[in-house]
């Protein structure tokens, strides 16, 4: 029953949150954070049907997408970094959710420990972790596997 009614809410909630974005076509900005380890932070949303994805969110007005990318990483997870540790990579065009909307890319890299034992944002998020690069989760979204190749690219 409560799989079910997390199921229907996060439709719910993907559904209002493409007709805002069709209405407001407000950027989200994504993170992309690495360890010490070379490893992965991922997500799992409660709105993702699963999916392993990266610490992001929608920019209020009037805010950069470096400052978003600052204040969601540290909604969602509880790490907290500089505006200026964060590096940009790219711009993403309707990277999930089919939502027609760009999402600027941030990568920075923290140290394992920043991410705190108990989740910072359980309402938001069911689960976050380390991930090995060849050891990750299943499924894994388009914007994650868009961001990993991105900076692979950058790595050389």
């Amino acid at each position: 029953m409560r799989q079910r009614l997390r199921w229907v809410i996060s439709r719910v909630f993907i559904i209002n949150l493409k007709l805002f974005t069709l209405v407001t076509k407000r950027p989200r900005a994504r993170v992309l954070v690495v360890n010490e380890h070379d490893q992965v932070l991922l997500i799992q949303p409660y709105i993702s049907h699963g999916f392993w994805t990266l610490p992001g969110g929608g920019l209020k007005r009037g805010e950069t997408a470096v400052a978003a990318a600052r204040r969601e990483l540290y909604e969602e997870t509880g790490i907290d970094v500089n505006e200026s540790d964060l590096t940009f990579l790219a711009t993403l065009a309707r990277p999930d959710h089919d939502i027609p909307f760009i999402a600027p890319l941030f990568r920075v890299q923290t140290r394992a420990a920043a991410l705190p034992r108990r989740l910072a944002n359980p309402r938001e998020v069911i689960q976050a972790a380390w991930f090995d690069r060849d050891n990750l989760p299943a499924p894994l979204s388009r914007i994650a596997l868009a961001a990993l190749k991105i900076n692979d690219s950058y790595k050389g």
